[in-house]
């Protein structure tokens, strides 16, 4: 995926001089990512959400007044969390208890890419894609009363359609947008939101 979009950056460059009314543009972005994590915890699944900062290096090909084809490449920032779970007790570590609540915590922090077609109306746009969300995700649970209860600790790809709306003010050869992308993950649902600029070529 990722080759899938830096082929398609250059590909943007090689052919936006050859559109009368078409035009590439490449921009940065910064904003928020939103990690939504499912833990299979012993039939009480939860999900561990938290927000960090993110960046991404973004391109495309304006291919008419109200179609656009983008890509991009970006990194967030590390997920801390901290809290409380609980965690049942099928296998009898905890004696005769369904379940005790431990501390735990989870660290995570993910590069991301995109391929997507976009619809522009006015200032607006909205569109549909593929991400591809790679990483590594630690998440421990231990208690005192036992052995380290729930540890997971492993890199993880998953990939799957996205969804994308924002607002883009134009200039002469640059634009600034404000931008929210959805990304479709199984039972749960993580979003970015980002404020970027672009230049025009």
């Amino acid at each position: 995926m990722r080759g899938f979009v830096l082929f398609g950056l250059v590909l943007v460059g090689t052919t936006s001089y050859a559109q009368d009314d078409s035009y590439g543009y490449v921009g940065l972005g910064a904003g928020v990512f939103g990690h939504a994590v499912e833990i299979p915890n012993e039939g009480f699944p939860f999900t561990i959400s938290d927000n960090s900062t993110a960046t991404r290096l973004f391109g495309g090909w304006k291919v008419n007044e109200h179609l656009a084809i983008e890509g991009s490449f970006g990194q967030t920032g590390d997920l801390n969390w901290s809290g409380a779970v609980f965690v049942g007790n099928s296998t009898g570590v905890f004696g005769p208890d369904p379940g005790v609540t431990l501390d735990a915590v989870a660290r995570a922090d993910w590069t991301i890419a995109t391929l997507s077609v976009l619809g522009h109306i006015n200032w607006f746009f909205a569109g549909v894609g593929w991400y591809e969300l790679d990483g590594s995700f630690v998440f421990d649970a231990d208690c005192s009363c036992g052995p380290g209860v729930f540890n997971i600790a492993n890199d993880s790809s998953t990939s799957d359609f996205l969804f994308t709306l924002g607002a883009q003010w134009s200039f002469e050869r640059w634009a600034i947008r404000g931008q929210y992308e959805l990304y479709d993950t199984e039972g749960t649902a993580q979003d970015a939101i980002y404020l970027g600029v672009s230049l025009n070529f």
